[in-house]
C-alpha cells in the first residue's frame, strides 16, 4: 500500500494538472489510477474503502448501482441484482 513518501508522485501529478481543488484533475487521476488496477484491485479496494469510512452502500452484484435495503431484501452480497440487471 502506498502512503508517505511513495504516495508523492501521484500527488505532484496532481498539482501539475491542477491541484485537488479541480474536479477535472481528480477525475484524471483517479480514472488512469483504476484503469491500471485490475478488477479484483477495484474491488478490494472499494471494499477497504467502505469498512475504512464506515460507509455501508448496498450495491448491485452485476452493474454496481446503488440500491435500497428494500430492493435488496435477504439476498446475500453474492445474490443481490438490480432489477434491471435481473431483467424485471
Amino acid at each position: 500500500m502506498a502512503s508517505g513518501e511513495f504516495a508523492i508522485p501521484v500527488y505532484d501529478i496532481l498539482d501539475e494538472l491542477g491541484g485537488d481543488q479541480d474536479i477535472n484533475a481528480l477525475n484524471t487521476v483517479i480514472d488512469s489510477l483504476i484503469h491500471n488496477m485490475t478488477g479484483r484491485e477495484v474491488e478490494q479496494w472499494a471494499e477497504r474503502f467502505r469498512r475504512v469510512h464506515e460507509l455501508h452502500v448496498l450495491s448491485c452484484h452485476e452493474c454496481g448501482r446503488a440500491m435500497s435495503e428494500e430492493e435488496c431484501g435477504d439476498e446475500s452480497t453474492e445474490e443481490r441484482v438490480c432489477d434491471e440487471c435481473a431483467g424485471l
